[in-house]
């Protein structure tokens, strides 16, 4: 066709190629498929499908294994279809654990809905799916907001014989929260401890932090204090999801509290200060209660960088060093990466040379960063 200056579009050369497959030459079909893709014609995902599907009813599944592995190679990503027919080519040859590892592929391409269209046909085929793949669908159908489908995949699971384990429950926790279903995470923790299972220490902390992304404050702060004991990771997942749902002050008034009470939660004040420097607000009242170390510096000076404050940031740097405490890597790091961002390559030298002084290498990508940002600060 192409030496009449004629080139066929994916469809028609996917309907030769085919034709070929379907008459037990897929070695044929595959040799002109990849012959025809040296010579840049249209080569779709149906056309490496229809090949596989030839080599798999040969019972040829090495060959049709390879196909599969080689299209990323050239462009074509795999499509439903495509996983479809090597999954039923593996049952056919009883691979069973190789179908289980495809499906778990698709996943993790975030197939999630062509994979979710495969457990009938795949379940009907006695492949038992284990805890990780319906933890993994169960997160995924989450993630995109299908509440509903989540809880029937979970139903799914434990009709099929599987046993949820922890890492289940804490997805299932975690995605109701986020959605703000505090009466279905109630259920699901009644639920857990009628049937005698160990809750995850961790488990309190996704119910208050999930809340507070999901904007449900009030009932995080409920659920939070109607916990009879609480652990500092408790309050840190407390002051975290505030953070998380800009209530700064109540997570500055929870953290200032604890700090006068002698519970120092140094995971938090990174979080918190990093809030009040965007949002320009006091943060002094928390030195009353801390001893303020590199860190609290650091997470300062890179928040009031980031908010293009230069001026703040070096006094802050100033005041650091005034009062004894030397500037690591990571605190020059951010000064320089705002002195760029800014324009102010005067500065960021003189920093640099600081550094050299004091043995601290300056990051690999200063040279970049300084004639990048300026440049950018300059609009050249």
């Amino acid at each position: 066709m192409s030496g009449y200056g004629m080139v066929p579009n994916a469809f028609a050369c996917a309907a030769y190629i085919e034709a070929l497959c379907t008459h037990d030459c897929s070695t044929s079909g595959y040799q002109l498929l990849q012959a025809w893709r040296a010579e840049r014609f249209p080569i779709d995902a149906y056309a490496y499908s229809v090949v596989i599907r030839g080599f798999c009813d040969e019972m040829k599944i090495d060959e049709a294994e390879s196909v599969f592995l080689n299209m990323e190679n050239y462009g074509v990503v795999p499509d439903a279809q495509t996983y479809s027919v090597l999954i039923d080519g593996y049952c056919k040859k009883l691979y069973l654990q190789k179908a289980l590892s495809l499906h778990s592929l698709m996943l993790s391409k975030g197939k999630l809905e062509e994979a979710i269209g495969l457990l009938e046909e795949m379940t009907s085929r006695q492949i038992q799916m284990d805890v990780i793949h319906y933890t993994t669908m169960i997160k995924g159908l989450f993630a995109r907001g299908k509440i509903h489908e989540a809880m029937m995949m979970f139903e799914n699971l434990k009709k099929n014989g599987v046993e949820p384990d922890s890492i289940t429950y804490n997805v299932l926790v975690a995605g109701l929260s986020r959605n703000g279903l505090v009466s279905k995470v109630q259920e699901l923790l009644n639920y857990m401890e009628e049937h005698g299972l160990r809750e995850d220490p961790k488990m309190p902390n996704l119910v208050i932090e999930n809340l507070c992304i999901g904007g449900k404050v009030k009932e995080a702060t409920e659920f939070f204090n109607s916990l009879e004991v609480k652990t500092v990771d408790n309050y840190a997942a407390m002051i975290n999801g505030y953070c998380a749902a800009n209530a700064t002050k109540s997570a500055y008034k929870l953290f200032v509290n604890l700090s006068k009470e002698g519970v120092f939660i140094k995971s938090s004040l990174v979080r918190l200060v990093s809030r009040l420097c965007m949002e320009n607000s006091s943060f002094r009242a928390i030195e009353d209660t801390i001893t303020p170390d590199v860190v609290y510096y650091t997470v300062l000076i890179d928040g009031y960088c980031k908010m293009n404050n230069l001026n703040a940031a070096f006094v802050l740097f100033e005041e650091m060093v005034d009062q004894g405490i030397e500037a690591d890597a990571v605190t020059y790091t951010a000064l320089l990466s705002g002195c760029c961002r800014n324009g102010d390559k005067e500065k960021a030298q003189t920093l640099c040379s600081e550094m050299t002084s004091k043995g601290i290498l300056p990051p690999e990508n200063f040279s970049y960063l300084l004639q990048h940002d300026t440049l950018a600060t300059k609009k050249i």
